[in-house]
């Protein structure tokens, strides 16, 4: 299973322990390291608040956010879109957090900008989006090239929750095609949905029994005609859509659903790092199951999840706070190549056996 918050921790401390970097502002000239950092969300900030915190002089760091400012998936849209151009969050105005609010918050601080500003953090948060970030040297020493546009920029690394996994179903599009007497049919990833109120008097189907297909097809009940929710396990109420007929949605048990207007797809987000995959950094391989030339590689068919038994803001400063004690100590670590049997071992034990994809959403 693969956490956006663990790969993060897990890049930064590698670049932190072999390479200099080439950021978006001057380098100095005194020999000092320069780090850089993309995304001023719960991860970014921690990172940053962490290694401000060491006061070490001969740090250059910069953190990189293409958004207007802090906080990630956690500031709201400034306006609405439609696909195919994706929402800079999935964030819709009824969302409660499924998880008690003090894991959700920095400790001592209920938001992000009240993080950033306690700590001083504003002069080296820069708005830029990353292009490109590509590996100068050997596996032992070398630095980051790092490529960026000035200004808000279009989406390129926006975390866990960016690019929506779309399951396909043998006849949609021809259902598609069709419409419910005037109004046009659609099929939505749940980053699009933001208001139950659109859906009012339709029949809509909801695949997924994450946190968006559980709210969704919640708060659609009070507005929807019908709401059918489509879940993998046989025990739920529907079971997972088998395919599309021209007028009705056919349910792995034979069960049919007539005159549906929408579905929307609770179905996950696929883990991409566009920065890294087009420099050949990271890896997108559909069936990935080992390691390809020492790169990170995501198997795209497995959306990844966020874990559930995890204190999001807590958990980020505590792992940010050992990356920069370990850099400021380096005997906080032990050998690189027992570091790198160890994280080979388990990667190995999670491939052993694993359908990734199953595994990852068997609560939808």
């Amino acid at each position: 299973m693969f956490d956006v918050r663990q790969y993060f921790l897990l890049l930064v401390s590698f670049l932190l322990q072999h390479g200099d970097f080439s950021a978006p502002r001057p380098q100095a000239s005194n020999g000092n390291k320069s780090i850089a950092i993309v995304g001023a969300a719960s991860a970014g900030l921690a990172m940053l608040g962490a290694l401000v915190d060491l006061q070490d002089d001969t740090l250059d760091i910069v953190l990189s956010e293409q958004r207007r400012d802090v906080g990630g998936t956690w500031l709201p849209d400034p306006q609405p879109v439609h696909p195919p151009v994706l929402p800079e969050t999935p964030l819709y105005p009824l969302l409660h957090t499924n998880t008690p609010v003090p894991t959700m918050t920095y400790p001592g601080f209920p938001y992000h900008q009240d993080f950033t500003l306690q700590y001083n953090l504003l002069p080296y948060i820069t708005y830029h989006t990353v292009l490109s970030a590509s590996w100068v040297g050997t596996s032992e020493a070398g630095r980051w090239d790092i490529l960026v546009a000035g200004g808000n920029g279009h989406a390129t690394c926006r975390g866990h929750d960016h690019y929506p996994h779309s399951p396909t179903f043998p006849g949609q599009d021809a259902w598609l095609r069709r419409r419910n007497g005037s109004r046009r049919r659609e099929i939505i990833h749940s980053m699009f949905y933001r208001e139950p109120q659109q859906y009012a008097n339709q029949t809509v189907v909801v695949v997924g029994f994450g946190a968006s297909g559980r709210d969704a097809a919640s708060q659609l009940a009070l507005y929807a005609r019908k709401v059918y929710h489509s879940l993998r396990s046989q025990k739920r109420p529907r079971p997972e859509i088998a395919y599309f007929a021209p007028d009705t949605i056919v349910f792995a048990d034979g069960s049919h659903a007539h005159g549906v207007d929408a579905v929307i797809l609770g179905t996950g987000y696929d883990l991409r790092i566009p920065f890294l995959e087009v420099t050949g950094e990271f890896a997108v391989n559909l069936n990935a199951r080992h390691r390809s030339d020492h790169r990170l590689t995501t198997n795209t068919s497995s959306p990844s999840p966020r874990p559930i038994l995890v204190s999001d803001c807590p958990s980020d400063v505590a792992q940010s706070t050992y990356v920069a004690k370990a850099r400021a100590n380096a005997s906080l670590l032990g050998p690189r190549e027992v570091l790198l049997e160890v994280l080979y071992a388990r990667e190995d034990a999670l491939r052993s056996g694993y359908d990734p994809f199953w595994t990852d959403l068997r609560n939808d």
